[in-house]
């Protein structure tokens, strides 16, 4: 390979289109993803290079063992050599992964060890977001995945513990630090921007941006459901019934959330020395207008009120029954209600793959020569 830039996707930076597009849709000869043919590469990163891949929190909730383990890692490795020894000598390489940025320094190495193992240089590039807009999207990451601790300080990127390991690199100050602002990409569109960058050419049309983002309505509800339900479970149902759950969420309106100005400004203020520490390898500020909107979260209290549309709403899905989700609504109301919703979404697609796949060998009976 002529060059490996490794894009260290900093959380909630577009990484997951960017992925998906490398993985699908990549067609410049001048360009080669190394990957394991799933969108993506924490799965490889976590069983391959991180101290102990039992901490990822991705097999936590799958509880797999290590005979599981072992068995992936030997599968996932052995897909990243095959597409690492198939990249053209005139080509550049590019790999691509969030979960870079939340590896510590040792396991970086060993990334960097096994891309630069055939000699050409190694470079890194990744968009940085504004504090604020970081900390808003994380917490609500987090709450979709199970957590429950409001403390908005916590969701601080930490900059300079994130990203300095990628000025470690040989010939550091190529690094590409870019500010993750879509307003100013083409057409509002974080692949196109990606790929200008680096002088892709685009082949196949990236699809339109998905907003993953939940309303803040659909926030409290789960928020609720977080506190006072069973909680996420582990194994791979439990990640199927969580994701189904939140697409349904993803149906209900309303505006988003935002933290109040009271919680963000004694961050901003406590980290300012990170703060420009990045701003310095950005050339760019990461001031944010503080928000002091009647909505925005104040405290934890604030995710426990439930406006009547969100309640109608709720009420009126499967598996609640019907629940009378009036202004006296509990929260422990609200997550029974959730929790009957989750039941009967997973009841309703264990039921479609039934018939998808009874669908299936009637076909292929009639299909056989």
């Amino acid at each position: 390979m002529r060059e490996c830039v490794i894009h260290f996707g900093m959380p909630k930076t577009g990484s997951s289109a960017i992925q998906g597009w490398l993985l699908r849709a990549l067609d410049d000869p001048a360009f080669h993803c190394i990957g394991t043919g799933e969108r993506g590469s924490g799965n490889l990163i976590a069983q391959t290079f991180m101290d102990d891949a039992t901490q990822h929190h991705r097999n936590r909730k799958r509880a797999v063992g290590n005979d599981q383990l072992r068995d992936e890692h030997r599968r996932l490795r052995a897909a990243f050599e095959r597409s690492l020894a198939a990249c053209p000598a005139d080509a550049t390489a590019i790999f691509s992964a969030e979960l870079l940025s939340n590896l510590a320094d040792g396991e970086f190495a060993r990334v960097t060890a096994a891309l630069g193992c055939r000699g050409a240089p190694l470079r890194a590039v990744g968009y940085v977001r504004p504090p604020v807009s970081y900390m808003q999207s994380v917490f609500q990451q987090r709450v979709k995945s199970g957590a429950v601790e409001f403390d908005p300080a916590r969701n601080y990127p930490r900059y300079r513990d994130r990203l300095a390991k990628f000025e470690s690199l040989p010939g550091a100050s190529a690094a590409g630090w870019w500010l993750y602002d879509p307003r100013a990409f083409p057409a509002g569109c974080v692949v196109r921007d990606f790929c200008a960058r680096l002088g892709i050419r685009l082949g196949v049309e990236p699809p339109p941006r998905a907003n993953e983002s939940l309303s803040l309505p659909a926030i409290r509800l789960l928020w609720a459901y977080r506190r006072f339900g069973p909680g996420f479970g582990s194994g791979a149902g439990a990640i199927r019934d969580n994701a189904l759950l939140r697409r349904q969420l993803n149906l209900l309106i309303g505006p988003r959330l935002r933290f109040h100005a009271e919680l963000t400004v004694p961050v901003l203020h406590a980290q300012r020395e990170d703060i420009c520490w990045m701003e310095e390898r950005l050339e760019a500020s990461l001031a944010e207008p503080p928000c002091e909107a009647p909505d925005a979260l104040r405290r934890e209290e604030d995710l426990l009120r439930f406006d009547e549309e969100s309640l109608a709403w709720l009420a009126a899905q499967p598996g609640t029954g019907g629940a009378r989700l009036g202004a006296g609504a509990t929260p422990q109301d609200i997550a029974a209600a959730m929790h009957g919703l989750r039941r009967a979404l997973a009841a309703a697609d264990e039921a479609a793959t039934r018939g998808a796949r009874l669908g299936a060998r009637i076909r292929a009976l009639f299909t056989r020569p």
